[in-house]
């Protein structure tokens, strides 16, 4: 039974993965930004937990296969914090924030380049497919 929990819920974070993929391939907001980081690292933790469930190779290929996305991600996700950080200081740096703006513009477009291309990939039917899912 252990083996059919463990592909429940790797298949579930994989499916919460592609979703997040899906929105932020739409939208870069700062949420789908968040979403997608989470759904990374619970996806990554599900395939390391469950590690005696799926073939070595194919779990480790996957994983470093988002280190682009996730690393593109979490530049993006500074800056909003960043930025949050700024416009509740008492002095609203203006200046700051608009570059910081447009360093996250020039970021989420990256992220959306490395999110497409994964998405080219089909990570759902072919990680599934290799996992065993």
């Amino acid at each position: 039974m252990a083996s059919d929990f463990a592909r429940v819920q790797t298949q579930d974070r994989l499916q919460r993965l592609v979703d997040c993929l899906n929105q932020v391939n739409d939208s870069a907001g700062e949420d789908e930004v968040h979403d997608l980081r989470v759904s990374i690292r619970r996806f990554k933790a599900a395939l390391r937990v469950f590690r005696p469930e799926f073939a070595p190779r194919k779990a480790k290929k996957i994983r470093r296969s988002l280190d682009p996305v996730m690393q593109s991600a979490g530049i993006v996700r500074d800056r909003d914090v960043i930025v949050k950080l700024a416009l509740k200081s008492e002095r609203e740096p203006s200046e700051i924030v608009a570059a910081l703006r447009e360093q996250r513009a020039d970021e989420a477009t990256k992220l959306g380049t490395s999110v497409g291309k994964l998405l080219r990939k089909d990570p759902l039917g072919k990680w599934a497919k290799r996992l065993g899912l």
